[in-house]
């Protein structure tokens, strides 16, 4: 407070110093006196006001050195305080600082938990993401796997329908199979039954053949012939199993081969025998219908003759047959002479006489067939 007066007063002298000596300034120069001391008693009336202001201001300044003392005291107290909260601060800052060491390291440890509990989710998550990509791709094959076999099975299903179908047209055609076979068997009744007919018919032209032939007026003969007529009707009910007597061998057990003496004629009655046979033979090759083979017995009632009968139906069948041409009816009459003379030897050194040789000469009739069908190559 002292130096800021002492400051303020030299501050004032030195004003007034400088008013006195710009007025002797200007006495010497010759300066009006009156005029230079109206102007200075103004300044000096300005520095009086400014002294005025200057010892006002001084008065408050002890007042506010007074009070800067009290707030001195004041904040020395509380700094001596804030020296004190600073101790207990820095005592509790020492405390925290533990505290944040510890924490530090409590905070690393679990850093490092952490770290490690980042690299095993990690792990995990890598593991579970192998596992639900291996789960797919096992999932992806399943469905591969399953989408194949359901393929297989349809395919399956289509093989399988085809096959159905196929069966169930292979039924069909069975049961057509069958059908045919049925009629088959049927004509083949009819077939046989008219084949044994035809032989009755045959049979009775060689006993026509003689005219002076005795068994023309056997009883019991006619009676054969009746019950060959009545076999041939009851073989359209009848099937023949496989293996079963020829028919025409059926017809001369039954006894329709008779005893006609040695005439000429004879040797065409036998001639016409054995092409009968051959082309009623090769007719049911032809699968020959049994309403046909009985057209030729109807012939046969009309007089005709068996082999023209049978000849003019192979006609009809097979026009370009080799059974047709003349040279085969040559052959057929050689064989049926050869035989013929074949007979008349057994006749002649038979003692069973000209009938009983005659008869067996028939009986063996087979042999000729036999040559016949293998000279001419007929099934």
């Amino acid at each position: 407070m002292s130096a800021f007066t002492s400051s303020a007063g030299g501050q004032f002298a030195g004003a007034l110093g400088l008013a006195f000596a710009a007025a002797r300034a200007a006495s010497e120069r010759g300066e009006d006196w009156a005029a230079q001391a109206k102007r200075y008693r103004r300044l000096a009336e300005d520095y009086k006001e400014a002294y005025d202001k200057l010892y006002e201001a001084l008065t408050i300044t002890k007042e506010g050195a007074q009070e800067a003392r009290q707030t001195r005291d004041f904040l020395l107290g509380k700094l001596a305080e804030a020296t004190q909260e600073l101790a207990d601060a820095r005592g509790v800052i020492r405390s925290l600082n533990d505290d944040l060491r510890s924490t530090s390291a409590a905070l690393n440890e679990a850093t490092a938990h952490l770290r490690d509990a980042t690299a095993l989710v990690k792990r995990l998550q890598e593991e579970k993401r192998q596992l639900i990509e291996a789960h797919r791709q096992q999932m992806q094959q399943a469905l591969e796997r399953e989408t194949r076999q359901v393929e297989e099975l349809k395919a399956r299903v289509a093989e399988l329908q085809r096959r159905e179908a196929e069966a169930v047209s292979r039924a069909e055609a069975a049961a057509r199979q069958v059908e045919r076979l049925s009629a088959e068997r049927e004509e083949l009744r009819r077939w046989h039954a008219a084949n044994l007919a035809l032989r009755c018919a045959l049979e009775v032209q060689l006993l026509r053949a003689d005219a002076d032939n005795p068994l023309l007026q056997d009883q019991d003969l006619r009676d054969r012939v009746r019950r060959a007529g009545e076999m041939a009707v009851t073989m359209l009910g009848e099937a023949p199993e496989a293996g079963a007597p020829d028919p025409f061998d059926m017809a001369r057990e039954a006894g329709l081969t008779f005893s006609v003496p040695g005439r000429p004629n004879s040797v065409e009655v036998l001639s016409e025998l054995a092409l009968a046979e051959v082309y009623m033979r090769r007719l049911l090759a032809l699968n020959l219908p049994a309403d046909r083979a009985m057209e030729v017995l109807q012939r046969l009632g009309r007089g005709e003759g068996a082999a023209s009968a049978a000849r003019e139906l192979l006609r009809e069948m097979e026009p370009g047959s080799v059974l047709l041409k003349p040279e085969t009816v040559e052959r057929v009459q050689g064989i049926a002479m050869e035989e013929f003379q074949r007979q008349q030897q057994q006749r002649r050194l038979s003692r069973g006489g000209p009938s009983a040789a005659w008869s067996a000469a028939m009986l063996g009739h087979a042999e000729t067939r036999a040559r016949a069908l293998q000279a001419l190559g007929a099934a």
